[in-house]
């Protein structure tokens, strides 16, 4: 069956210059189609100089869904009567496209901005018949639709706050449907993710966001968290390496990428909303061309925050949420009339420690306090859960001998996870107190606790029992005077060859000696890429030249341009004199050069490039200014 084809060529909607104009152009791989089939939508862009960037316009598709959109680029230099090379990009934007309804249909036009000027493609009518199963066949009754999406993954009208990576969404599925964003932002989505899309004031949710991209990622430049109003929030996760993982948008296959990964806890209830985040970045690689800046923004989430039942147990404090256990410990429990007692009361377990109120010692008659201290430690496990350590620590002094007993301490929190109050409680801790010896008091020689007899004490005496302090003067090397009397000499002697005229005729020797080095090296680069040419050998061709290039650079100008962006080298040279043509020049050589190693067939004939780089050396050698 012959292919029809519907081509719709670019009107432009200003006068252009002639010459540099883009070419824009969209085509169909038919013009009739069935219902239960799909059409084909290309649409070529070709910039023929090399600072163009174009924005591109798709169309509304108001009588057709996207199935599925690709992209693919290429690149190609000419050189026409020895001027400079002229570079051709060309970018083909592929649409798979399903109709709505039978019978007339339309693709409505593209339209492309270059330069403030706009481009348009003619609208293309497509005529659609019914699915092919209902022409002529028994049955009149249409066939039903395959579906937009593979085979076991998940309905995409389902819950769009579903976290991806949960175990309840094995799919790895997206929520929102593809049709609802403006068809050419579907290859770069920005997505914020709730784990649970409701939750008890003080619970946790967690909140993720995702980078969806069908196109490559070749740089995040700026990442806008949202604002987080009426929330606590803890960082969880912020990956330091983007790691991508195939993720499902209406059936559609996305390189899905982890931003950042936060804990947030509730602080009211009602409908909390979560505003759009922001996210910058660069899109698309390539030797030759940068890539756009794209910025895209997240939709608002919103979270449904339940207040906690009724009838609160009396003493409950709103901040107690979560699971946690209480451990209340003394150090030591043996002590001392008069020595202190360290009491620690540790609260540990899953929630925001920030908020959680924990209660207060009771200190029985006969020991006094001191202002306890609290110290907080936060921690995430499995990469999602927030766990947290609160201790309070207060230190204590017995003030009479005996038993004295550290009441129990209990505290009500809400559990979530559970649903209902729980009462934690510790058990109470005795203190056995002990009176000690009485002040001044030394035990006996012989009883226990008592120091034993120095024998030697009342013969001992110090060796120096006066002694004075005499500073040392300070080494010869260490005074200030001593560096610079012994660095006099040498720089006198540097100064005087530095002023003479000998100083003047060897940096000018040098200078020429590097020069004519430098031209016969790259003489020698050129005759080998000539035996290169002659041999059919393209890489090795182009590899030479290169060199020479990059060595004569180098050394006549003294810029290490290997390790430098065009621009930067660009002006570097304009910096050392050379002008703007011969540095144009001089890139773009540099470009056809870099671009033959990963397409050693394409570009120009090798002669004309090895006259072109013979070209660009001479002028370098007069000074850069032809």
């Amino acid at each position: 069956m012959r292919r029809l084809t519907a081509v719709a060529i670019a009107l432009p909607l200003a006068a252009l210059a002639a010459g540099d104009a883009p070419e824009f152009a969209a085509t169909v791989d038919k013009t009739e189609v069935a219902l239960d089939a799909l059409v084909q939508l290309d649409i070529t862009v070709t910039l023929l100089r090399q600072a163009d960037t174009g924005e591109l316009s798709m169309p509304a598709f108001k009588d057709f869904d996207v199935v599925a959109r690709s992209q693919s680029e290429q690149s190609s230099f000419s050189f026409v009567g020895g001027t400079m090379p002229q570079l051709r990009r060309t970018t083909v934007y592929t649409l798979a496209l399903r109709p709505k309804k039978e019978g007339r249909a339309q693709i409505e036009a593209s339209t492309l901005t270059v330069r403030g000027r706009q481009y348009a493609t003619r609208p293309i009518d497509v005529t659609v018949l019914p699915p092919e199963g209902a022409r002529g066949g028994p049955s009149q009754q249409p066939r039903a639709r395959a579906p937009a999406f593979p085979p076991g993954v998940v309905d995409p009208n389902a819950d769009p706050n579903a976290d991806p990576n949960a175990p309840d969404d094995p799919s790895g599925t997206f929520g929102d449907p593809f049709g609802e964003a403006p068809p050419a932002a579907n290859d770069v989505i920005l997505r914020a993710v709730l784990d649970k899309p409701k939750a008890y004031v003080g619970e946790q949710v967690t909140l993720s966001l995702y980078l969806l991209s069908r196109v490559d990622i070749s740089a995040l430049q700026k990442l806008q968290l949202p604002q987080l109003d009426g929330f606590w929030s803890e960082d969880v996760e912020t990956p330091q390496q983007l790691t991508a993982e195939t993720r499902y948008l209406n059936g559609l296959p996305y390189r899905a990428y982890l931003l950042k990964r936060r804990a947030l806890f509730p602080l009211k209830s009602g409908k909390l909303t979560i505003e759009p985040a922001e996210v910058e970045l660069v899109s698309g690689f390539g030797m030759f061309f940068a890539g756009q800046t794209v910025r895209r923004t997240s939709a608002p989430v919103t979270l449904e925050a339940l207040p906690l039942p009724e009838p609160r147990p009396a003493g409950f404090n709103a901040g107690n949420v979560g699971a946690w256990r209480l451990e209340l410990t003394a150090d030591p429990q043996d002590a001392t009339l008069g020595q202190p007692v360290t009491v620690r009361l540790v609260a540990r377990g899953k929630g925001n420690v920030r908020n959680l109120a924990l209660p207060r010692l009771a200190l029985p008659d006969g020991l006094r306090g001191y202002d306890p201290t609290t110290k907080d430690g936060v921690r995430v496990e499995r990469k999602k859960d927030v766990v947290g350590t609160r201790e309070v620590e207060q230190l204590v002094v017995p003030e009479k001998s005996g038993t004295l007993v550290l009441p129990s301490l209990e505290v009500t929190f809400f559990d979530p996870g559970a649903a209902q109050y729980r009462v934690e409680r510790t058990p109470p801790i005795e203190l056995r107190v002990s009176a000690g010896a009485a002040p001044g008091a030394q035990p006996t020689a012989g009883t226990p606790g008592a120091p034993s007899a120095n024998v030697l004490a009342a013969g001992l005496r110090p060796l120096r029992y006066r002694a004075t302090v005499d500073l040392a003067r300070p080494p010869l090397y260490r005074r200030p005077f001593f560096v610079p009397l012994a660095a006099a000499p040498a720089g006198l002697a540097l100064l005087a060859f530095a002023l003479s005229p000998l100083a003047g005729l060897v940096r000018g020797d040098a200078e020429k000696r590097r020069t004519r080095a430098a031209r016969a090296r790259a003489r020698q680069r050129l005759k080998a890429a000539a035996r290169a040419s002659a041999g059919g050998i393209r890489s090795d061709f182009h590899a030479e030249v290169q060199r020479a290039l990059d060595e004569y650079v180098e050394t006549k100008l003294g810029i290490p341009q290997r390790g430098l962006t065009r621009d930067a080298l660009l002006a570097a040279l304009a910096a050392k004199g050379v002008s703007s043509g011969t540095s144009a020049r001089l890139v773009a050589l540099l470009d056809v050069a870099d671009r033959a190693r990963f397409s050693p067939d394409a570009g120009a004939p090798l002669g004309d490039t090895l006259d072109e780089a013979q070209a660009v050396l001479t002028a370098l050698e007069a000074g850069g200014r032809s």
